[in-house]
């Protein structure tokens, strides 16, 4: 019966070992597995984290040129603002100096018109004389010195009318060219004017146009930054998305396999702890059949002679300890088998007078039957 008890448990106990071994190579399993995982979720996390520094650090350039190209922008607004500024000013200033060219042209034609009209009622005037003059009864002097008289005065009125005729021609004359010469410098004045005017409105419709080329060209390279902006920002969101979402898959199976891992601890404890319940078990029924077996050999010696010779016997019959004197055999008073002092330590009274004799466990085991067992007491606590 005992060793079919004992056959049981070591099959129990080895069923368990093989339980708890394939439990250990499941746990080394799961480990390597939250491991795996746990690097898999510290390098998402390392890469999440280099991505939104990336992801600052591009925000933060395309903010700077987007402030700078703004900065050009409103500079280039400004410049032109200048320039159409300084081109109404320069175009008011020709405009004006224009109006006063044509005023003075206008000026001096009407002069000239004033100068000929007095030109032609001088001419008119002289001939209405001279009209006068031959239209007149000549009435010459009877004498002679009258005559002379009338000759001379004759001539000075023609060398005064002469004198006057080419006085007048001449100033007419130099008036005019001081007219013309004006009127041609007013014109070369005005064709300079014009020509740098016409250049300067060149040079300026040039940077006009090409300051909007540039406005244009930075409008457009600050429309494809923010598109280049807005993509970069739809990405990182998908990433940060996906990422996101990863991590939190990662999370959940590190959490799943952790409450395996925690439901497996404890079942291995619980195993290890019925391995040790039933290694006791094994040990106690053990112990139990060498008790049994002992006791059948001490029935046994029942029949031979009990008392053991000191030279027959080397070591304690209980705990084998090996002697080394005389002086640490100690026979049982009961069976005769040597001992040593720790195991043949019991006492027990016996006879009319009740002497004390020294016996060994299982004989006080024997004698005393208000004693428990030696195995009994001896016997390993089960686990709670």
């Amino acid at each position: 019966m005992a060793c079919e008890m004992c056959n049981n448990y070591e099959i129990q106990l080895q069923d368990i070992q093989y339980r708890e071994a394939v439990l250990n190579l499941k746990m080394t399993k799961y480990e390597k597995t939250i491991k795996q995982l746990k690097e898999d979720l510290k390098k998402e996390q390392t890469f999440r984290n280099e991505l939104e520094e990336k992801y600052v650090d591009e925000s933060k350039r395309f903010e700077m040129d987007i402030k700078l190209l703004s900065t050009q922008v409103d500079d280039g607004k400004c410049n032109v603002e200048k320039m159409i500024i300084k081109f109404n000013k320069m175009e008011k200033r020709a405009n004006d100096l224009v109006s006063d060219l044509i005023s003075q042209i206008e000026t001096l034609k009407k002069e000239i018109q004033r100068l000929s009209l007095d030109n032609e009622k001088l001419l008119g005037r002289h001939l209405k004389k001279s009209q006068e003059l031959s239209s007149e009864s000549i009435s010459l002097p009877e004498d002679l010195e009258s005559l002379q008289f009338y000759c001379l005065q004759l001539r000075e009125n023609l060398i005064q009318a002469i004198y006057n005729r080419e006085h007048l021609e001449e100033t007419l004359r130099s008036e005019n060219m001081f007219i013309k010469e004006q009127l041609i410098g007013e014109q070369q004045s005005r064709e300079n004017i014009e020509e740098n005017f016409s250049r300067e409105n060149e040079i300026l419709t040039s940077k006009v146009h090409t300051l909007e080329s540039e406005l244009n060209d930075q409008r457009k390279q600050n429309e494809e930054m923010k598109m280049e902006l807005d993509l970069f920002k739809n990405n990182f969101n998908d990433l940060s998305l996906s990422s996101s979402n990863r991590i939190k898959m990662l999370e959940e199976k590190v959490a799943e396999l952790s409450s395996i891992k925690t439901k497996s601890e404890s079942d291995l404890a619980s195993l290890r702890a019925k391995v040790q319940s039933l290694q006791v078990d094994l040990d106690n029924s053990e112990q139990v059949q060498r008790d049994f077996v002992q006791l059948e050999k001490i029935r046994q010696a029942d029949t031979e002679v009990r008392w053991q010779h000191e030279e027959d016997v080397n070591e304690c019959n209980g705990c084998k300890k090996t002697f080394h004197s005389r002086k640490e055999k100690i026979n049982c008073s009961h069976c005769g088998r040597i001992f040593c002092l720790e195991c043949c330590s019991k006492l027990i009274r016996s006879g009319n007078k009740m002497r004390t004799y020294k016996v060994c466990q299982v004989c006080h085991t024997l004698l005393d039957n208000q004693t428990a067992c030696w195995f009994v007491n001896e016997a390993p606590q089960s686990p709670t």
